[in-house]
């Protein structure tokens, strides 16, 4: 049997509930709201009240933020791990946002219109304030740091065949979309209940009194003559829910999917037929309040409305009892609650120590080989195909890389190609030109072997980024060559090649001289570079 207690905590109520739960029996022991002035004050008087000194206690974070990332199914749990990283610090750059200010926890979900992509639900808290409620309950036992609209979903049965929303309207009114039975996001809307709250709580100068008027007030049907006595504050209620409801319209129409049900809970809900109000207005959308699946309402000694009112609370301590979908989104390094310290003993089934005291007849003992058979056979099947998976997504992520690098080497070497054909085109002409002209014998064997080569060595050498202008000989073995480049590096490393190579000697260049080339559009550097032949 196991307990634990949710405070869900706004900036000046309390919500709590103490819940036990045994095997898959839930029970609420305990629970209740108390506005504060001194928050540690309040925090103590609750754990006292509910007898929660030594028990686990689950709290919501606040400020939190959702965003949404597309990750490739198929990678492994490091690969995928990696991207989110990636994808997280790219967005705080984006946003202007340091990083290793903020504390982040992400769950994965399946993209049902892509097969072979899915969806990882990133949710950042600032690491301060995430300090500043830990240092709250420095003396108690933290477990649990839950994203309340996330974990709301643990109250409700979900249907795997239909897209929901729980609207929690709480300090800040959330909608948790549900898209055939998994959480699909997260989405915030401006309107709050609390406007309501903070209007009447002026005019009474009472926030307890506030809450109490608002728990009374009624809304009896669309024809707003028809109210009823006690509804003072019908008019400052009506307008915040009527604006609540376009900005709900406009978060399903951006959702773009047809929705089956929407769920009411968080303060709001204390608006009695508050669900009616909005029934009336979303026609094919039923609405309903969201109350707890396992509380059966005919067995309660207290009106279900008071269990509605804390659901907040109770969601938070569920999720400290490890139930629901979003165990990896707790923000405390402790953890949930082990399952392990769950007493299994008042049950039917047997420990060894009883079993081994009785004998069997055939019939059992066939059905126990059979099923250590089996058993044998799914933990060797199951190792052989975990194995499979692992290896195959290495081997893709390998393959993925490897033809991005072939085709890195093959544009790369297209490029020097033509580059070297280019060049080869311009050398016959001047090796042509040469040797036209007259010469002595001593001038034939330089033009016909040493220039050559000299032409060889440069076209083989020669920067691909770097075009040759022209080649002279002016004198001798005197060679002048005027190069362009887009950029000073690449003209400096040409030079540099010349001499390192020993294709020239006495190399020296002149000032870059910039100039715009009309043909390519682009603004080229054009040095001359001298040297004697070797």
């Amino acid at each position: 049997m196991q307990s634990c207690l949710g405070i869900y905590i706004e900036k000046n109520l309390i919500k709590y509930a103490k819940v036990q739960k045994e095997r898959d029996n839930i029970k609420v022991e305990a629970f209740g709201t108390k506005f504060y002035e001194n928050i540690e004050k309040a925090i103590e008087q609750i754990v006292a009240e509910t007898n929660s000194t030594k028990l686990p206690i689950s709290i919501n974070v606040s400020n939190e933020s959702y965003d949404y990332f597309q990750v490739f199914a198929l990678l492994n749990k490091p690969a995928l791990k990696k991207s989110v990283e990636i994808e997280f610090e790219m967005l705080c750059q984006e946003k202007g946002i340091d990083k290793d200010s903020m504390e982040k926890r992400y769950m994965f979900v399946l993209n049902p219109d892509d097969t072979d992509k899915m969806k990882a639900i990133n949710v950042s808290a600032n690491k301060d304030e995430l300090e500043e409620r830990k240092e709250l309950f420095s003396k108690y036992n933290l477990t649990s740091i839950q994203c309340l609209p996330m974990g709301i979903t643990n109250l409700i049965k979900i249907n795997n065949s239909q897209n929901e929303i729980i609207v929690n309207m709480e300090e800040t009114t959330t909608l948790t979309f549900i898209e055939n039975g998994q959480i699909a996001g997260v989405e915030t809307i401006e309107t709050s209940i609390n406007e309501t709250l903070e209007k009447i709580s002026k005019a009474e100068n009472s926030e307890t009194k506030a809450y109490e008027l608002l728990k009374n007030t009624t809304i009896s049907s669309q024809d707003m003559s028809m109210l009823q006595e006690g509804n003072e504050y019908i008019d400052t209620v009506v307008p915040i829910l009527f604006a609540m409801l376009n900005e709900i319209k406009e978060k399903i129409a951006e959702f773009g999917k047809p929705v089956k049900k929407i769920y009411f809970s968080g303060t709001g809900t204390m608006i009695n037929n508050v669900d009616m109000y909005f029934q009336d207005r979303l026609n094919e959308i039923k609405c309903e309040i969201l109350k707890p699946s396992f509380v059966n309402s005919q067995s309660l000694k207290i009106g279900v409305k008071e269990y509605i009112e804390v659901n907040s609370a109770i969601s938070l301590a569920l999720s400290g009892l490890g139930v629901g979908q979003t165990n990896e989104l707790n923000f405390s390094n402790k953890g949930i609650v082990s399952a392990a310290g769950i007493d299994l003993s008042g049950g039917s089934i047997k420990n060894l120590k009883d079993s081994s005291n009785q004998k069997m007849d055939a019939f059992e003992k066939l059905t126990v080989r059979i099923s250590l058979v089996c058993i044998v056979f799914i933990i060797f099947y199951a190792g052989i195909g975990k194995y499979v998976v692992e290896n195959m997504n290495n081997k893709m992520m390998d393959t993925g890389l490897k033809i991005q690098e072939t085709n890195k080497s093959i544009s790369s070497m297209e490029k020097n190609q033509k580059a070297i054909e280019d060049l080869t085109s311009e050398y016959k002409v001047v090796i042509s030109r040469l040797n036209n002209e007259t010469t002595t014998s001593d001038d034939n064997i330089f033009r016909e072997k040493e220039l050559p080569n000299f032409l060889t060595k440069l076209a083989t050498t020669m920067p691909t980024e770097v075009k040759l202008v022209s080649i002279e000989n002016t004198q001798d073995r005197h060679i002048v060559i005027q190069a362009k480049s887009l950029k000073y590096q690449q003209l400096g490393y040409f030079k540099a090649i010349l001499e390192l190579n020993s294709i020239l000697s006495n190399v020296s260049s002149s000032t870059g001289v910039k100039y715009h080339d009309e043909e390519a559009d682009s603004e080229y550097i054009l040095v001359t570079i001298e040297g004697d032949l070797i």
